[in-house]
């Protein structure tokens, strides 16, 4: 058992997670658990913006970070399993738990406790939609109130019928969900939509000095293809899209630009109904004010 809850530290990309949760890690003798959809990816250093360096400089353990190939399905449900597993190593190092990230679906998952059953392929259910265009299946997945893992489960005909598979398997599922933590102390960073306009054309400046281009191209070289760099996520995507010829490097970098920040608007938008639904988000702005709450909720 931990010593104590877990310690959440949530927000939008490039609002200083990371950095945050570092500090707090180094105070309060703390292990941290990446909730990060695309960290967990090998060789993709870049792009998703791991910071690895600073974990180094901190000397603080890190998980659920560099564990899969660049070619390998990650979803959910691994990091469901996985994630209880690191936190039962962090309570063995008698060490807390810090939590850092802003995929909201697994920071949902982990606070609620989601019960994830076992879908087994469902020949019947495949054969009832083999008619169904990619609109209509989409339709179908939407209606169970499936929440997207990401937007290939939308794109791929494949990947979307088996989203259905599961989403099915989840609401005939008679097991409840059952909140793991009894009082975990959930920290959000929120800054001015300009502050983070700012600070994620900074940062992209910076990945693309740092040599992001060069990282897919490695991909490339792996055997990596176009269609997967697009489904993992917006860096790949869009430099995938410039590789191929599609755009201009001026095009490309524009672009990114304003999809990462209707991005880091959607996180935002998860993170309100998350409190719609009752959990309590300690919104701040620097790390003084959330040393302040952590000694009134959670020493």
């Amino acid at each position: 058992m931990l010593k104590k809850n877990p310690l959440f530290v949530i927000g939008p990309t490039a609002s200083g997670k990371t950095a945050l949760a570092l500090q707090l890690a180094h105070r309060y003798n703390a292990e941290i658990i990446s909730a990060d959809s695309r960290q967990v990816y090998r060789r993709m250093d870049i792009g998703t913006g791991k910071d690895l360096a600073l974990y180094q400089e901190a000397k603080i353990a890190y998980h659920l970070i560099d564990i899969v190939e660049p070619t390998e399905e990650f979803n959910l449900y691994r990091y469901h399993e996985l994630f209880f597993t690191a936190l039962s190593r962090i309570a063995s190092a008698r060490k807390n738990a810090i939590i850092a990230g802003g995929t909201g679906l697994y920071i949902s998952a982990m606070l609620e406790g989601y019960r994830l059953p076992t879908a087994s392929r469902n020949t019947k259910l495949r054969d009832n939609l083999k008619s169904y265009s990619q609109e209509e299946l989409n339709k179908e997945l939407l209606a169970l109130d499936y929440r997207p893992h990401n937007q290939t489960d939308l794109g791929e005909r494949e990947r979307t019928i088996r989203a259905i598979e599961v989403a099915l398997a989840r609401r005939l599922s008679t097991e409840q969900q059952n909140p793991p933590f009894e009082k975990p102390l959930i920290i959000g960073i929120s800054l001015p939509m300009d502050t983070i306009r700012e600070k994620i054309v900074r940062r992209l400046n910076e990945k693309m000095r740092n040599g992001l281009i060069d990282e897919v191209l490695n991909l490339r070289k792996e055997g990596i293809s176009f269609v997967r760099l697009e489904a993992l996520g917006l860096e790949y995507r869009y430099i995938a899209l410039f590789l191929r010829g599609e755009l201009s490097l001026a095009e490309m970098e524009k672009l990114l630009a304003i999809r990462i920040g209707q991005f880091s608007k959607r996180q935002m938008s998860w993170f309100r109904r998350m409190e719609k639904r009752g959990w309590k988000i300690h919104w701040l702005q620097g790390e003084e004010e959330a040393e302040k709450i952590i000694t009134q909720e959670w020493e």
